[in-house]
């Protein structure tokens, strides 16, 4: 998408209308909300996930994300991991590959 920018310590953003701002790399708390920029300091970590959320038109709704491996993009989400839980698991009671979800596309489990 776009959002990181200058060698993974920026992010470019494209948030017309946008008010402010708050940032985070996945797993990680959110920033505080800044006023909006064009341009933001931003530590990205290769092959995580950084999620913006924006407030503009009096919602703060408005979310994007984009993650970027040294080699190439990655697959962009707001969770880490996903499973599916059931009696086929023992609803997750039981440490196994079974019902771990697989990321197929940008937010799309």
């Amino acid at each position: 998408s776009g959002l990181i920018c200058g060698n993974f310590t920026q992010l470019c953003h494209n948030a017309t209308g946008a008010d402010w701002f708050r940032m985070k790399n996945l797993g990680s708390d959110w920033s505080p909300w800044r006023p909006m920029e064009a341009v933001s300091e931003w530590e990205s970590i290769p092959g995580v996930t950084v999620l913006v959320q924006y407030h503009a038109q009096g919602s703060a709704s408005f979310m994007v994300g984009d993650c970027m491996s040294l080699e190439s993009s990655c697959v962009t989400s707001y969770h880490e991991s996903m499973n599916i839980f059931g009696d086929f698991n023992n609803w997750g009671m039981v440490e196994t590959s079974i019902g771990r979800m697989m990321k197929l596309k940008h937010f799309t489990w």
